[in-house]
């Protein structure tokens, strides 16, 4: 699904200036600015600066060239809306082609490739684009609401993980479960789902994942599965979208089956015993092998909290 953006190939790339057909109007009519002015009741200054662009139509104005010019006043308000956005749009352009190094650091091929993002010519529609799937208006309020997450990070040896690429992985793992109604959070019906899923891995149910995201839905989780991108190989990660909704992130679905279902409950785990203000991400381990007891406190409690649940009768 590729977010609805301003930039769409059916938005307006033209527009009249208001000044402009107010122009044509009074030439039509032989009518000055001065004589426009007087019968507005509004100084001749003013229309002159909405001639020439320098101020724009307010409702008031555009009632009055109603009864003066005949022209509906809802019409000059639409043509001076439009005309505003036009220079609003060509001004965001111009920023965008300032940011186009910025706009290089992101995997926007990747995206492009999983339907985020359509493949278009300029560099402010790839960045309008962009920003629209962040859910952000500028290059400027991408730093500061992505800079102000609280990450934290499994110390793996041997992985480097990209922050814009991890950024970009985790927002994959939002807009999947925008589409995910989930009950309000329930932790006491979130620990019953989870004893269930355990149920269904030991008797290697062919449907376990499926009934897992039910379940979990239920108790106020979305789970979601989202394929890792080129310079964030996360194996998983959880966090709180809302006070009243979680999220499973989970990576790599194609791998071994032990280390997948190990991987969500240390998920879940995160969920039940540490802070809603922190984003969890746990990376791909090269050797696919539990850590060498490096882990701070937190995952080590994550790791023997999924580990005991996984081996509890």
């Amino acid at each position: 699904m590729v977010p609805t953006t301003a930039a769409s190939p059916s938005a307006r790339k033209t527009a009249i200036p208001p000044g402009e057909l107010l122009a044509t109007h009074l030439a039509a009519r032989e009518m000055s600015q001065a004589e426009c002015a007087r019968r507005c009741g509004r100084s001749a200054k003013l229309i002159s600066e909405i001639v020439t662009g320098k101020a724009p139509i307010q409702p008031e104005t555009a009632l009055q060239l109603e009864r003066v010019l005949g022209l509906p006043s809802n019409v000059w308000l639409g043509i001076e809306s439009d005309y505003r956005l036009l220079l609003a749009r060509r001004a965001d352009a111009e920023r965008a082609e300032a940011h186009r190094d910025w706009l290089t650091t992101f995997p926007v091929g990747e995206l492009i490739e999983r339907g985020m993002v359509e493949r278009r010519g300029t560099v402010a529609e790839t960045t309008d684009q962009l920003l629209a799937f962040f859910g952000v208006g500028s290059a400027r309020a991408w730093r500061d609401w992505y800079g102000s997450v609280r990450v934290a990070i499994r110390k793996t040896p041997g992985v480097d993980i990209d922050d814009i690429a991890l950024a970009t992985w985790l927002r994959l793992g939002e807009v999947g479960a925008d589409d995910i109604l989930c009950g309000e959070y329930d932790g006491v019906g979130f620990r019953k789902a989870l004893i269930r899923i355990a149920a269904l891995i030991r008797r290697r149910d062919a449907k376990a994942r499926k009934l897992a995201r039910e379940l979990c839905q239920v108790a106020g989780v979305a789970l979601v599965e989202v394929e890792p991108l080129a310079n964030a190989a996360i194996a998983g990660a959880a966090r709180w979208l809302t006070p009243r909704k979680a999220l499973i992130q989970l990576g790599r679905a194609d791998g071994e089956a032990h280390r997948f279902w190990l991987t969500f409950f240390h998920q879940a785990a995160h969920l039940l015993l540490h802070s809603k203000k922190v984003v969890f991400v746990d990376p791909e381990r090269p050797d696919e092998q539990p850590d060498n007891g490096d882990a701070d406190d937190i995952e080590s409690q994550a790791d023997e909290w999924a580990a005991a649940f996984l081996s509890s009768d």
